[in-house]
């Protein structure tokens, strides 16, 4: 069966800065291999880190407060917040002073009155200061995200190639240099200190996985019932006249376009030694009978 269509990468990944600033660097161009994670090009981080320092600020403002260096990672302990101690001394105090009036004879009923509602006053001023040492963590925790936040937005600073599920384990045990997937560079749409914006987003580069290449042909809707995924097929380009490259079906569309009545083969294509170009246009042979 035989079909024409185009040569696709095997994956192909348009990106963009995911933040707003002006290119410092600029790392790779057009035709250059990048492994997954390789960075790209940098912006200019001066507002970004000046977003960092003020949340990190704000932060270590609320811990102190609370008496704390660092967030705790279970419920807070209020009894050690320096506010709320104060509190339970001053309660503590007014505990005593009220069983003391209470104890003597002869002690008059506005020295009473006045002790009994120190106590009451001093609970109330205790149940306070622990609703604002709870409320204060949970600033802390706000400010925590706001600086979180921050910090990813200095690192989206750098705009890397995709890395796929894994790829940091696979990277760790044989190194980048032994990548089974690399990107090559098919075009670069910015240059080196211009202003890029994330919304709209500016695109930057395009990538394209061509080590392997997806052969994607219309087959004429009476050969259907041949076609099959796993049959041979033969690739051949106008740029190699004289060569038939191997490919084997990889997916075939379930439906037919009713304005050609063709229906999508997609013909997986290795091309390990980069001769085939993503985006051209070839012809396939599906074999679907052995001879």
């Amino acid at each position: 069966v035989s079909a024409v269509g185009t040569l696709n990468g095997y994956e192909e990944a348009t990106l963009a800065p995911k933040v707003d600033g002006r290119v410092r660097g600029i790392f790779v161009d057009v035709g250059d291999v990048a492994v997954p994670g390789a960075p790209l090009l940098d912006l200019d981080p001066t507002d970004l880190q000046l977003e960092v320092a003020t949340a990190a600020r704000g932060l270590d403002a609320e811990l102190a407060r609370l008496g704390l260096t660092e967030l705790p990672t279970g419920p807070l302990d209020v009894e050690e917040v320096p506010f709320v101690r104060k509190a339970e001394a001053a309660l503590a105090n007014a505990r005593t002073e009220f069983a003391r009036v209470k104890d003597l004879k002869g002690v008059s009923g506005r020295e009473f009155t006045a002790a009994e509602m120190e106590l009451k006053v001093q609970d109330a001023a205790r149940r306070d200061a622990v609703a604002q040492a709870l409320a204060t963590l949970a600033t802390a925790r706000l400010r925590k995200a706001a600086l979180d936040t921050a910090e990813q937005r200095l690192r989206d600073c750098r705009l890397t190639a995709p890395e796929p599920p894994g790829w940091a384990a696979w990277a760790a045990a044989v190194g980048p240099g032994f990548a089974p997937l690399r990107y090559v560079v098919a075009q670069r749409m910015v240059s080196e200190g211009e202003m890029v914006r994330s919304m709209p987003a500016i695109n930057a580069f395009k990538l394209v996985i061509d080590h392997a290449l997806k052969l994607r042909a219309a087959v004429p809707e009476a050969f259907a019932p041949e076609v099959h995924v796993g049959q041979p097929v033969e690739v051949r380009v106008d740029a190699y006249p004289g060569r038939a490259f191997v490919g084997k079906v990889a997916r075939v569309n379930p439906t037919v376009d009713p304005l050609n009545r063709t229906f999508i083969v997609e013909v997986a294509v290795p091309n390990l030694d980069g001769r085939l170009k993503a985006g051209g246009f070839a012809r396939a042979a599906i074999k679907t009978r052995l001879e």
